[in-house]
């Protein structure tokens, strides 16, 4: 008895050891958790107070009304110290270009001479072996992005060396993630997670293709997803499930080509036939932007609202 209850007394005395040294460890790791993030926090805070006693300093030296380029120039540059930021531009009364500053390829700031100077990508056709595929937005399952791995696992045969670049955050990742080993192209997906806009935009300028797969739906048949009119300035060419207003836009624009929105082997096909017709030269960038600028745009919408705001005074 002595020696069963001496065994049970060290057994007891083990598993406390354990206990406290498991609640040590935890309280120790959230502990440093706290003291990093706190550190972070304070470091972020302090540089957001810095900077806007900078911007403040120099905004607040003359009238706003008395704003000459050198003082608007120094401005912007204080304002894009925040690496998020792409592109700032001020405008005259006439809406011609006062100022602007954007960044380069390698996220640079420079100065925006011409409207024509803002961001527009070159087609990629550098090397067509290496053929980039993006999609941006939400990850949910109505957004289609199985269909489109699915129909990239088709394609191994014809060409391996692809990357498929997702950018987005959402419940739906983990299957996908999943999918993508299953299926075995796991190394040709990166899944970057969310991202600020300007750092999405890094990665789509060297997009041969961007993706808009959304399945079908009475919701995606009667919305617009703006990055379709992004897409379409920036010039890079678009493979779309076949959602009604997707379908109109991209028609009338010429921008990209349609596929069956529920099936890997029609995206498969007509990625091929888009890959084809970027090789060849056939694609035409300048063509739809031309929409873009004349159609569609917030200044045209805003004439719009405005209109319809005005009979409807009107009417009372």
């Amino acid at each position: 008895m002595i020696f069963n209850f001496i065994k049970r007394s060290i057994s007891n005395q083990i598993s406390l050891i354990l206990v406290v040294l498991i609640v040590f460890v935890i309280g120790s790791m959230g502990l440093y958790d706290f003291i990093t993030t706190n550190d972070k926090l304070s470091k972020n805070l302090t540089k957001t107070i810095k900077d806007t006693n900078e911007r403040l300093g120099v905004s607040l030296k003359t009238h706003i009304w008395n704003f000459n380029k050198p003082d608007t120039s120094s401005i912007l540059e204080l304002e894009m110290t925040n690496r998020e930021i792409f592109a700032i531009i001020v405008l005259n009364p006439d809406k011609t270009l006062f100022l602007g500053k954007k960044r380069d390829n390698k996220w640079n700031i420079e100065n925006i001479e011409s409207f024509d100077k803002l961001p527009k990508y070159k087609v990629n056709t550098s090397n067509t072996n290496n053929f980039n595929i993006f999609y941006g937005g939400g990850i949910n399952k109505h957004r289609g992005i199985q269909i489109v791995i699915r129909g990239i696992a088709l394609l191994n045969d014809h060409f391996s060396d692809f990357n498929f670049d997702i950018v987005g955050d959402g419940k739906y990742l983990e299957k996908l993630i999943k999918l993508s080993v299953t299926l075995n192209i796991s190394s040709r997906i990166k899944f970057y997670g969310y991202l600020p806009f300007g750092e999405m935009l890094a990665i789509l300028q060297n997009a041969n293709v961007a993706v808009i797969p959304h399945l079908k739906s009475e919701h995606t048949d009667t919305t617009i997803p703006h990055k379709i009119f992004q897409y379409i300035y920036a010039g890079i060419p678009i493979l779309s499930s076949d959602c009604n207003p997707l379908r109109r836009i991209i028609e009338e624009t010429h921008s990209g080509i349609i596929y069956k929105n529920d099936s890997p082997t029609d995206f498969a096909e007509n990625l091929i036939e888009l890959k084809n017709l970027i090789s060849l030269g056939k694609f035409n960038p300048e063509y739809g932007r031309t929409f873009i600028v004349n159609k569609y745009n917030w200044d045209k919408d805003a004439q719009k609202l405005i209109q319809l705001y005005s009979e409807f005074d009107q009417t009372k």
